[in-house]
């Protein structure tokens, strides 16, 4: 192939991948490369030869075009979704604050509730036996019998809800770090892809 052949064809395959100016600028570049290779003493087809062939030279090509038109249309993302973020942060950040709160309010306030049914069994099961004690004590032991049988079983509850409760405030806390650590994590990974 000489080198006309060579330009001609270069020209045709990066045609699709190049503008006009880009294109007469890459074909410069191999007409001179193939110049200088003639001068130092090799032949047109030779010269053509060493500078590559016409599919290799088109897909770096049209891999560097491909790169370079994602990295544009990435920066026309990031713009876009920074100009989205400005303009939509009374919405969105008064639902995320809402949604937060739903969260916290939810997942804490039944850890407390749980935490005071806890307690309401182990006042139980101590009045329970106070008061069966007394019952005992004053002659009417059935009654107090009854209180009794009555205050162990809210003492095997409140042992049994009290392992329940602590299990469920590790979890109220894994979820609470969880969520911060996300939304930290969020806003400062943004920070550092942005930088």
């Amino acid at each position: 192939m000489n080198k006309q052949e060579f330009l001609t064809l270069l020209k045709k395959r990066l045609s699709v991948y190049l503008s006009k100016n880009d294109t007469a600028e890459r074909l410069n570049f191999y007409s001179e490369m193939i110049d200088d290779k003639i001068e130092e003493g090799a032949c047109e087809d030779d010269a053509v030869l060493s500078v590559g062939s016409v599919d290799d030279i088109v897909s770096q090509i049209a891999e560097e075009f491909s790169v370079s038109k994602s990295k544009k249309s990435v920066k026309k993302k990031n713009i876009t979704n920074i100009i989205l973020l400005i303009l939509g942060f009374p919405v969105w950040f008064s639902l995320l604050v809402a949604a937060l709160v739903t969260v916290f309010s939810v997942v804490w306030s039944v850890t407390v509730s749980l935490w005071s049914v806890f307690v309401s069994f182990a006042a139980t099961s101590i009045g329970g036996v106070i008061y069966g004690l007394y019952f005992i004590f004053t002659g009417n032991a059935l009654t107090g019998f009854a209180f009794l049988s009555g205050s162990s079983v809210c003492a095997g509850l409140a042992i049994f809800s009290f392992y329940g409760c602590k299990a469920l405030t590790n979890g109220a806390i894994w979820i609470s770090k969880k969520t911060v650590c996300g939304i930290k994590n969020y806003f400062t990974a943004k920070e550092g892809y942005n930088e």
